[in-house]
């Protein structure tokens, strides 16, 4: 909404508010989605391969100084192998949801289940992982 006024100081701040107002509450816009960024779209197909391989060298340059503070290495490989035995054999990844530029969410769909995976980057140049969950989805028996 946008009003202008030819006079000085002119009164267009409640008309405008009263205006969006009516907007908001009787138009049922959706929600705007946030578009996918380029480096979530890069780290959510890095990820996706880190959590198969635990590749030192991919592990080093996609994540953060803290990703491995709050769990080690090992940690991570035991809790994604089971994780992703769970599922059973990979068939696809899926599309990225992102809840914004930074932080965004995709699927790795198995045999018997899915995978839903969940990850932060840093808000830095070059953003890294600095997040990362792994929640099943219920299973196919």
């Amino acid at each position: 909404v946008v009003a202008f006024s030819n006079l000085r100081y002119g009164p267009v701040y409640q008309p405008t508010l009263r205006a969006l107002n009516l907007l908001l509450e009787r138009a049922a816009l959706p929600s705007r989605a946030p578009a996918v960024s380029p480096i979530l779209a890069a780290r959510a197909a890095q990820v996706a391969t880190l959590i198969r391989t635990w590749d030192a060298k991919l592990l080093a340059e996609i994540t953060a100084e803290n990703f491995l503070l709050d769990r080690d290495l090992a940690d991570w490989k035991t809790l994604a192998a089971e994780k992703l035995a769970a599922i059973g054999p990979v068939k696809s990844i899926g599309a990225l949801v992102p809840e914004n530029q930074l932080r965004g969410t995709f699927p790795i769909v198995g045999e018997k289940g899915t995978l839903h995976v969940f990850f932060t980057l840093t808000p830095e140049r070059s953003p890294k992982v600095q997040a990362l969950e792994m929640i099943l989805a219920a299973l196919q028996h």
